[in-house]
C-alpha cells in the first residue's frame, strides 16, 4: 500500500519541486517536509501541526486531499498504537 510520504514525495518529483520551494512556497521549514515524505511523523510537533502542514503541502501539489488525510490518519493511528504495546512486542 502507498503511504501518504510516497504520495507526496512521488507528486513533488513529477512536478520537478524541490522541498526548498515548498518551504519557501508554504513557509514550512524543509525538515517537516521531508519528515513527512518520509512518514516519520515523530519529527513532527504534534498531531494538529502535522495535520495542519500536510492539508496545506496536498493543496500546493493539486492532491485529493480527503484521500490523503484518511490515509494519513490511519497511518499516525497506527503509529501511536505501536507506542502502546509492550517493549519487544512492536511491529
Amino acid at each position: 500500500m502507498t503511504t501518504v510520504g510516497e504520495f507526496l514525495k512521488t507528486a513533488r518529483l513529477s512536478r520537478k519541486i524541490e522541498v526548498q520551494d515548498v518551504e519557501r512556497e508554504l513557509k514550512i521549514k524543509s525538515a517537516f517536509i521531508k519528515a513527512l515524505e518520509e512518514g516519520q511523523y515523530h519529527k513532527l510537533p504534534s498531531y494538529t501541526y502535522a495535520r495542519g502542514f500536510l492539508t496545506n503541502y496536498v493543496q500546493f501539489l493539486g492532491l485529493d486531499r480527503e484521500k490523503l488525510l484518511a490515509l494519513f490518519r490511519r497511518e499516525y493511528d497506527a503509529r501511536e498504537e505501536d507506542k502502546l504495546l509492550p517493549t519487544g512486542l512492536n511491529k
